[in-house]
């Protein structure tokens, strides 16, 4: 079934999970899948979304408090 949408790009979700104490991003599953299927298709790759567990702590889910998500939230917003 196809419903027809443009597609605009790809979010490569959950890549890597972010330890909640040290903050540090470790690849539990493969990476860049995201980035290589964008290529395939020629379309734009919006980038990398990790499991973290702040993400329980936001307010809205376009406002995020970590400045990571926030300027890849910007980035988004600019195209």
């Amino acid at each position: 079934m196809s419903v027809k949408l443009p597609i605009l790009g790809v979010v490569e979700n959950m890549s890597g999970f972010v330890c909640p104490h040290c903050a540090d991003c470790t690849n539990i599953f493969s990476s860049g899948g995201g980035e290589s299927m964008a290529k395939d298709y020629n379309i734009d790759s919006f980038g990398k979304v990790p499991i973290d567990p702040r993400f329980t702590t936001m307010v809205h889910p376009f406002f995020l408090r970590d400045d990571i998500f926030c300027h890849m939230e910007l980035h988004l917003m600019q195209r």
